[in-house]
């Protein structure tokens, strides 16, 4: 039972990294959230280079804590990665670090250095893929009703 609470909180893999549970356990937690609190609305896929001119560095957006709200982060080859849920940012306004929601309970902090911004299109782009971002340390659990 008290197995069953943390996974349907989400929380088991959380629980992993803290050496309370295996990594197969883990894995099968990480392929319930996906199911279970994946996106379902998809944006639709925009072909890129990671490196083209038009993309903007985050550092140059003038606000970003307003424009880059709720914008879908596509991935290498145009696959959907996540939201934008948050921008922190530092005193002289520049994003310090973004909260990238890999579904719509489970998300992590990641380096601006690691996105590309479009603003003619609202679609944020990086060089991570799904899993590298999953796997990342320091994962965070959205609290609220689910």
């Amino acid at each position: 039972m008290k197995l069953k609470s943390i996974l349907l909180g989400g929380c088991l893999s959380l629980a992993a990294m803290a050496g309370g549970v295996s990594a197969a356990a883990a894995q099968g937690v990480r392929q319930y959230d996906v199911v279970r609190y994946e996106w379902t609305d998809y944006p639709h896929v925009i072909v890129y280079r990671y490196e083209a001119p038009n993309l903007q560095r985050l550092y140059l957006i003038a606000d970003p804590t307003h424009q880059l709200v709720q914008v879908p982060i596509e991935g290498p080859g145009g696959t959907f990665v996540g939201k934008v849920r948050n921008v922190e940012t530092g005193v002289d306004g520049r994003p310090q670090r973004v909260e990238v929601a890999l579904n719509r309970v489970v998300s992590v902090w990641v380096s601006p250095a690691h996105f590309r911004f479009d603003p003619d299109a609202r679609v944020l782009f990086t060089d991570m893929t799904h899993d590298q971002l999953w796997t990342m340390p320091g994962a965070t659990v959205e609290s609220g009703l689910l």
